[in-house]
């Protein structure tokens, strides 16, 4: 049994899974025959990239898959895993130097099965913007600073960007649930799920990555109404979670008062208007307008799905 699996989810296997994958290769304790499992859901892979991958990895798997989703693309990559520790990533993530090396260390503070989830933050394609400094740290991307070392996390930021699971967890509890059609919560599915079996998620304030991708606005927008749509799901699924996930009664019909008000339109537009003004407006009138904006659209395709 290999000590260690990397699995990776991608729609389609090209040249930008390179740096990513350099950045796991280069890390400090990285375990002697680490194996690379990647998934391409859909997508296809290129010759050239595989070719590459193959100088990274002596221990390089490549599954092709019909499209079906980050949960059943990550279900085709554990039922190929041998490591006895199984991490979790994205084809958008590069690792800070010493990140696998604090995963380590947490596991060695923590004996026993568990998770262990480090910091990821979004980079930016264009320098600093106000949607950018949004999703770090004071949006709902994951604040390096929030957490002290070691300490234990909720269900809730079991996110498979910068993630290791023993691999006995999965085989206790089963794997990632493949209905969730879009990459929003199908990791906090099977995060929640270990929570109530009894395991623990610890944070490793030192495993550090970035997400090279920071979306525009538009694909802000979308996925947060991916999400919304996967919140509909996962509500029916676990409904003792309703009340704490913020979607009730009086929430969903204060969203179809803003929505026939037209103010909606209004958030949408004047967010739009912040990217061209951020040096001129304050950092807290741009946060309320996006945290705005982020409910709208959630709660968009919470009702999307209500409506079906």
């Amino acid at each position: 049994m290999a000590e260690l699996t990397v699995i990776i989810p991608t729609r389609r296997l090209d040249g930008r899974i390179l740096k990513t994958a350099a950045s796991i290769r280069s890390q400090e304790g990285l375990p002697a025959g680490a194996e690379l499992i990647i998934v391409a859901d859909g997508g296809g892979a290129e010759y050239e990239t595989v070719e590459k991958l193959h100088l990274l990895f002596e221990k390089l798997t490549i599954l092709e898959i019909n499209k079906s989703g980050p949960g059943a693309a990550r279900n085709a990559g554990l039922a190929k895993a041998s490591g006895r520790v199984v991490f979790f990533t994205g084809d958008d993530i590069v690792f800070a130097p010493g990140a696998f090396r604090a995963h380590l260390l947490a596991r060695k503070a923590h004996p026993g099965p568990c998770a262990v989830c480090g910091s990821t933050v979004p980079g930016s394609r264009a320098g600093r913007s106000s949607l950018s400094d949004f999703l770090s740290g004071v949006g709902p991307q994951f604040d390096p600073e929030k957490f002290s070392d070691g300490e234990q996390l909720s269900y809730g930021y079991f996110m498979t960007a910068n993630l290791s699971v023993d691999s006995e967890i999965i085989a206790d509890i089963g794997g990632f649930d493949s209905t969730y059609r879009h990459p929003a919560l199908e990791d906090t599915d099977l995060g929640y799920r270990m929570k109530k079996k009894g395991y623990r998620i610890y944070y490793a304030k030192k495993a550090m990555a970035v997400h090279a991708h920071t979306p525009s606005l538009p694909e802000f927008a979308e996925r947060e109404r991916q999400r919304g749509e996967a919140l509909r799901y996962f509500i029916c699924k676990f409904p003792e979670l309703a009340d704490k996930e913020g979607i009730g009664g009086a929430v969903l019909k204060k969203y179809r008062i803003l929505l026939s008000s037209g103010a909606v339109a209004k958030t949408a537009a004047a967010a739009a208007r912040l990217e061209r003004l951020y040096r001129l407006l304050p950092a807290p009138v741009s946060r309320r307008i996006y945290r705005s904006l982020l409910g709208y659209y959630l709660l968009k395709g919470y009702s999307y799905e209500s409506s079906r």
